[in-house]
């Protein structure tokens, strides 16, 4: 059973920051499974930021694809310069004229309410992402606790989870077990994997590498 979160509601404008976000997700996520099956030990799936929103899960197995911190400076080359233009002043200057982020017409998911916005924006602007609100933004955190294996996958034509980027977010997980891999799509004969393409159908031929890790 996969619980597929992402990093922004339905432009719920109520949310002030990702960390309330980040903490109501957590809750979902972690009783969902009981209330449907009781017993039953969910494997935990993420993709892209959604590995910040571990904290508090009970999972035997986790599986992360493409995640990786978001600093700016890391991001590759091509894609590096309009990130800046689009966190540090697009986003600052639309969340404080409109109230909020008009992200869904740029492809990046929903509407960011401004709270979670410039957030967002903060978070990338350093080396550290979510390290830097653990205990301000973000009182509760559980990360040094975790010690269940994880599946870390990224792709070499990711530009957003770069080594380095991947390197940064690591360090909220020094206690776990971690596989990391990073996969070549020429070399399953796909033509793309980039940052959050790993569970499209056209490639479905990667995904028995983690159906096959978390049953075991």
């Amino acid at each position: 059973m996969t619980f597929h979160k992402t990093h922004a509601c339905a432009g719920c404008n109520q949310c002030l920051g990702t960390s309330n976000l980040r903490n109501s997700q957590n809750y979902d996520v972690a009783n969902a499974p009981a209330a449907l099956a009781p017993g039953l030990r969910p494997r935990i799936l993420n993709i892209s930021v959604n590995a910040t929103a571990n904290g508090s899960l009970d999972s035997p197995r986790f599986h992360f694809a493409g995640a990786s911190s978001g600093h700016l400076y890391n991001l590759a080359l091509k894609i590096r310069l309009v990130a800046v233009f689009l966190l540090k002043v697009y986003i600052p200057i639309s969340a404080k004229l409109l109230g909020y982020a008009p992200t869904r017409w740029l492809g990046w998911g929903e509407n960011l309410p401004a709270g979670v916005a410039m957030q967002w924006s903060a978070w990338c602007s350093q080396p550290g992402y979510v390290l830097n609100a653990l205990g301000s933004d973000v009182l509760l955190d559980y990360f040094d606790q975790i010690r269940k294996p994880i599946l870390w996958l990224t792709a070499t034509d990711d530009p957003i989870a770069t080594p380095e980027n991947v390197d940064d977010m690591l360090r909220l997980y020094q206690n776990a077990s971690v596989t990391r891999h990073r996969i070549d799509p020429r070399a399953y004969g796909l033509k793309r994997i980039a940052h959050i393409d790993f569970f499209r159908t056209r490639n479905a031929t990667l995904w028995p590498m983690v159906t096959e890790w978390l049953s075991q």
